[in-house]
């Protein structure tokens, strides 16, 4: 996009390391892709909602198995496909802004965190929160997943870090 930019969030694919996601926060916000490592960018998607708080946060996460999925976050987590205009699916059932969000192996699921203190678990074919996960008394600003996707690490403002078991 023209003119003075904002934050740029960057996201590289780790199947295709070539692919580098972009979104740029202008005055009109843009989620862009380069599939020469960043030497050519295009536009995926510049419709208003890309980016509903444009100069706040723009972190993206692409899937691991599937180079055409992103995450990105701002007050919610949105699930983005390549072709798409308009989210594949919007991941609201946190009550304060989304810090973080990471696919599951397998990219059927996911796992989010947020400044409502919980971590959720997501289906992401339907878009239902599996799981609610509780214990920060403080806002969640951080989550990884273990490579078997059975065990996520989460950091709080609350100056801790916790441990969940992500499946029974």
């Amino acid at each position: 996009p023209a003119g003075e930019l904002g934050r740029i969030g960057l996201g590289l694919s780790r199947s295709h390391p070539e692919i580098v996601y972009a979104m740029v926060e202008a005055g009109k916000s843009a989620l862009l892709r380069s599939d020469d490592g960043g030497r050519r960018f295009k536009s995926v998607n510049s419709e208003p909602n890309v980016n509903p708080r444009p100069f706040y946060f723009g972190e993206l996460r692409v899937d691991p198995q599937d180079p055409n999925r992103v995450f990105s976050l701002d007050y919610t987590v949105r699930l983005w496909g390549l072709a798409a205009r308009e989210p594949l699916r919007e991941l609201n059932e946190h009550f304060a802004s989304a810090n973080a969000a990471r696919f599951l192996p397998g990219g059927n699921a996911a796992v989010s965190a947020s400044d409502d203190k919980t971590l959720i678990v997501w289906n992401l074919d339907s878009g239902d929160a599996v799981r609610q996960l509780k214990g920060h008394e403080g806002n969640v600003a951080s989550v990884a997943v273990a490579p078997d996707g059975k065990t996520a690490a989460s950091a709080g403002w609350d100056r801790t870090i916790r441990l969940w078991r992500l499946v029974d």
